[in-house]
């Protein structure tokens, strides 16, 4: 494989290079035509914030950063494989710190315990976010009350609840103010008047209208899991982005919810309290079946790109993402909100681990397209269909199922 030839200011000449002048303020500010300051810090956020960064993600997430990221490359701010193509896959980085300033950024990277915080008294209290559910439960024929309860004027979720058959069915939703969504429309009153309206809410007013939105998810995810309850929408919310801290503060919220509706005999009443506590490891249809040992059949696809090897099986339109696959750690923010949260999601219930500069899977993954496949190991929209392509063979890491397997040699 031929080496990587990354360009600098002297080996690339581009169409804005003539105009291109250091700004009197400071020596990284870029003049160029077309070219904001404002623009430049968004590149460099982006290029900073994912690893490995295609110049297609940067596109998507920002009008004019082929202008911006040639005139950074001429300036010496950034620099591209000069041996790749230049199509949206190229990879875009910063140029390289000087040997001091890479040797600390390296020490000041390596995982390990904080310690001992500098200059806290002893002994110290720890900084912990806790979040405390608040749930109200009003009659579906006594709607217009939720007007009173003050508590409900802010992010939540909702559930409405119909107990006309043999199992409970269950509408969810959201709202960033739970209150003004129930009282303004009449989606709360279809397919006829609830027997219940159950609002959520934290308790100090502390969720974001994005946490909400994953809570939402939460909540039909727990629901379908508790196989006790008819929910009436097919598709699963979407959520909303989120990191794996985040969501499993959420994951917690959601449980003492569940555990509240359960000891006031309102849903979740069948099943053990462990099962309910422990939740979906994935949404329905998620997970591929459980193999031994080989690919599923159909056509071996791998896709090698924005530093990570994944491998697929496709056979008539169905594809199958294969465990031991590698995925990139973060999704640009171009990708939708699922291909983000699904990370955070996968890493709490070990479907995906870390290992190294990226992550792997434990668990074969189904999808309805190669596109969709290539958005979620990738984590943006930069590399679709064509990047899988057909391969022979895959590597032994991916012909039988990962699980988990340690990579490198015990410690």
């Amino acid at each position: 494989m031929a080496e990587a030839k990354y360009c600098d200011s002297a080996s690339v000449r581009n169409p804005l290079s003539s105009a291109s002048t250091v700004h009197p303020l400071h020596p990284d500010i870029v003049i160029a035509p077309a070219i904001t300051p404002e623009l430049q810090v968004k590149v460099l956020a982006l290029v900073d914030e994912i690893d490995g960064i295609s110049l297609g993600d940067c596109m998507a997430a920002l009008p004019g950063a082929v202008d911006a990221v040639l005139a950074m490359v001429e300036h010496g701010l950034l620099a591209f494989d000069t041996s790749a193509p230049f199509d949206q896959h190229l990879q875009i980085r910063r140029v390289s710190k000087t040997a001091e300033e890479a040797e600390g950024a390296a020490i000041e990277g390596q995982p390990g315990h904080a310690g001992l915080p500098g200059g806290e008294p002893s002994p110290f209290e720890l900084a912990l976010r806790t979040l405390e559910p608040q749930i109200f439960a009003v009659p579906g024929d006594e709607r217009r009350q939720i007007a009173k309860i003050a508590a409900l004027a802010q992010p939540g979720f909702y559930l409405l609840v119909w107990y006309d058959s043999d199992r409970p069915r269950a509408y969810v939703g959201y709202g960033k103010s739970v209150a003004g969504r129930l009282l303004a429309g009449e989606h709360a009153t279809r397919p006829s008047v609830p027997d219940l309206i159950i609002g959520i809410v934290e308790k100090h007013d502390q969720l974001s209208a994005a946490e909400a939105r994953v809570l939402e998810r939460l909540a039909y995810q727990a629901l379908d899991h508790s196989r006790d309850v008819d929910l009436l929408k097919d598709n699963v919310p979407d959520g909303d982005v989120t990191d794996p801290a985040s969501y499993a503060l959420l994951r917690q919220f959601l449980t003492q919810v569940i555990f509240g509706l359960r000891e006031n005999g309102l849903l979740c009443l069948g099943g053990t309290a462990r099962h309910h506590a422990a939740g979906p490891r994935a949404g329905r249809g998620q997970l591929a079946p459980l193999r031994v040992g080989g690919p599923p059949e159909g056509r071996l696809l791998e896709l090698s790109a924005v530093g990570i090897k994944a491998y697929a099986a496709e056979q008539a339109g169905c594809w199958t993402v294969l465990s031991g696959s590698q995925v990139r750690r973060k999704a640009v923010p171009s990708a939708n909100s699922p291909t983000s949260l699904l990370r955070a999601e996968y890493l709490y219930s070990g479907i995906l681990v870390e290992d190294g500069a990226c992550l792997r899977l434990t668990r074969d993954l189904a999808f309805d397209s190669g596109s969709g496949a290539a958005q979620f190991v990738t984590g943006g929209k930069g590399h679709g269909l064509a990047a899988w392509q057909e391969v022979d063979e895959i590597p032994d890491v991916v012909l039988a199922p990962f699980a988990g397997r340690r990579l490198g040699p015990a410690r």
